[in-house]
């Protein structure tokens, strides 16, 4: 296998990798009330009583109601949560969120780079 043809598959493997990682997100284990989360600037996963996942910017509170904002066909929409249907809510570890992208874009490369170095041992041939 030549190296263009090499090229040609992983490279395009590897951007769409890089692409979908760089949207990783990590939440924190414990749960949270709507208060809380309405207070921070952090995104929210709801988990309803029906497991439904739901994914949100952040929690507004307005007149006492709470509400997930999210983007839908280009503008931003707020979704009513009510608390009884509220299972669990979670919110971003930015921490680990930043880290692990950084492990992956890092990860990554070096996982190719690796197979390629492993693949030219075993097609290497002294002439």
């Amino acid at each position: 296998m030549s190296i263009r043809s090499l090229k040609k598959v992983l490279l395009p493997g590897h951007l769409a990798l890089v692409i979908l990682l760089q949207s990783c997100q990590v939440y924190n284990k414990t749960s949270v009330s709507l208060e809380e989360a309405s207070q921070t600037e952090l995104r929210a996963k709801v988990i309803s009583k029906d497991e439904e996942k739901l994914k949100y910017k952040r929690i507004l509170s307005e007149n006492q109601e709470y509400f997930g904002l999210k983007k839908k066909n280009g503008n931003w929409v707020k979704f009513p949560l009510e608390e009884l249907n509220i299972e669990e809510l979670l919110l971003q570890d930015k921490k680990k969120s930043t880290w692990g992208n950084i492990l992956l874009f890092i990860g990554i490369p070096l996982g190719m780079l690796l197979i390629l170095y492993i693949i030219f041992l075993f097609t290497w041939t002294v002439v």
